[in-house]
């Protein structure tokens, strides 16, 4: 394809979270030109969200079912991505359904990525929030329930996600494009003036625990339980025995086969 569709797209990969994906979708559909989403559900389906949403918000979106066997079935979904619908779009940001982009400025994406063409990756840093004390789950948005950034000793900081030029890369590796050396060109929003990504990484205790259970996409990054405890200190209350087993990593085996 010569000519792009979009200029400006969204690239996601879910597993049974169709309870925040209506609020993500919500949230991002004003702000990207379309949206592409790997479902490898096993209990839940993307489609029976995207489904009831008006016809003129579901022609942005595109499902993509991903449920055969995968070694690292984030990269290779992304992957997939660039390969099949990659010359469909100029740009695309490879986010997940925890990360909110937050425009920061009065620009839009696409206004702040045609100031940035001479580049081929913009990079988006993570402001973090944890659980703000919140034991349970409720059905309120995310974006509702979580409004302090988390402090804890084990926060992560500098972390990023990037638009990326698709005719430019090369392939992914995890959320990362690579370039040939003379395509790295990179503009990095490191005061934030443009725009973050709100990064919901524990959300509430018994949010976290169903997390575990779902697994990591990524077999080279392995969740931990006591993650959360890393992130929101003040709740170390609830580090006792009946909460799951310390220390030990979830990895993607839960992914394979979409099982």
């Amino acid at each position: 394809m010569n000519n792009p569709i979009y200029y400006s797209s969204l690239c996601l990969i879910i597993r049974d979270e169709n309870k925040y994906l209506k609020e993500w979708l919500m949230h991002h559909l004003p702000l990207a030109d379309h949206i592409y989403i790997y479902d490898n559900g096993a209990k839940e389906y993307a489609s029976d969200i995207t489904s009831t949403l008006p016809k003129p918000v579901q022609s942005k979106i595109t499902v993509i079912p991903y449920k055969d066997g995968y070694e690292h079935i984030q990269e290779e979904a992304y992957n997939h991505f660039l390969e099949n619908h990659g010359s469909e779009t100029i740009w695309c940001a490879f986010i997940d359904s925890d990360e909110f982009i937050s425009v920061d400025c009065s620009k839009t994406i696409q206004k702040i990525l045609a100031e940035k063409e001479r580049f081929n990756e913009v990079r988006m840093y993570w402001v973090e929030y944890g659980a703000d004390g919140r034991v349970h789950y409720d059905s309120r948005p995310v974006q509702e329930r979580f409004q302090t950034p988390a402090e804890g000793d084990g926060v992560r900081i500098r972390m990023y996600k990037s638009f990326v030029k698709t005719s430019k890369a090369q392939r992914m590796i995890s959320h990362f494009p690579v370039f040939n050396p003379e395509d790295r060109l990179c503009c990095r929003d490191d005061k934030m003036e443009l725009f973050h990504i709100r990064h919901y990484y524990t959300k509430s205790f018994e949010e976290w625990k169903e997390k575990m259970h779902r697994g990591s996409s990524n077999p080279h990054c392995l969740k931990n339980f006591d993650e959360f405890f890393a992130y929101n200190p003040d709740m170390a209350y609830l580090k006792n025995k009946e909460n799951g087993s310390h220390n030990q990593t979830y990895n993607a085996g839960r992914h394979e086969k979409g099982v």
